[in-house]
């Protein structure tokens, strides 16, 4: 049978869009530090189709210059997709790599790599350090055992909403979770994306 538990932490999880055609800017939902009504803890699962489509009717707007987004993950396929687009648009980036990522892999200018990983809090801090908003991509999708899953999902993003209340505590931010999320007992690493989101609505 279903624990318990697993069903309330699956209970009502709905995507969310990540993209605001208005502003032509990515609108960043509440993610720590604010437990009020009016701004509550959400998650982003993935772009749906008509975020795709008005995507790409965005224009390049100058009032994006001055933010600095952290990036976790982006040395991954989304993480370094989405780099380069918001290098694109005109933000500055501060990207977290766990390997040192190589030249031509990185646009020329916008960009301070950062090397570390999420149980490491000095890299974190580093990460974070004059950001304004926060995407976290960073999760593991393969392991060799299953509580590598919980180590770096559900850990590791305990790790970052920690450090990011101590280094940036105004800071707003999206969690790229999983489609797995909704059925937590379909694997380890379907538990653990569940997982990482009750963290996030809990806080």
């Amino acid at each position: 049978p279903e624990p318990a538990d697993a069903r309330t932490r699956c209970r009502g999880l709905r995507p969310a869009s990540c993209l605001d055609p208005v502003r032509g800017v990515i609108s960043w939902t509440a993610w720590i530090g604010r437990r009020s009504a009016d701004s509550p803890c959400r998650r982003v699962m993935r772009r749906s189709k008509t975020v795709s489509r008005q995507s790409r009717c965005v224009s390049y707007r100058p009032e994006v210059v001055a933010r600095t987004v952290a990036v976790t993950g982006a040395g991954g396929f989304i993480g370094a997709a989405l780099c380069r687009c918001l290098v694109e648009r005109g933000y500055r980036l501060r990207a977290l790599y766990r390997r040192p990522p190589p030249r031509d892999s990185l646009p020329r200018d916008g960009v301070t790599p950062i090397q570390g990983n999420l149980s490491d809090r000095s890299s974190l801090a580093r990460l974070l350090e004059g950001a304004s908003h926060v995407i976290h991509c960073a999760g593991l999708v393969k392991a060799a055992w299953p509580n590598r899953f919980d180590q770096v999902n559900v850990v590791g993003t305990r790790n970052l909403l920690e450090q990011v209340a101590r280094t940036a505590p105004q800071a707003r931010g999206i969690l790229v979770s999983s489609l797995a999320a909704r059925h937590p007992l379909l694997s380890p690493y379907a538990c653990s994306k569940a997982a990482a989101e009750w963290i996030l609505r809990q806080e």
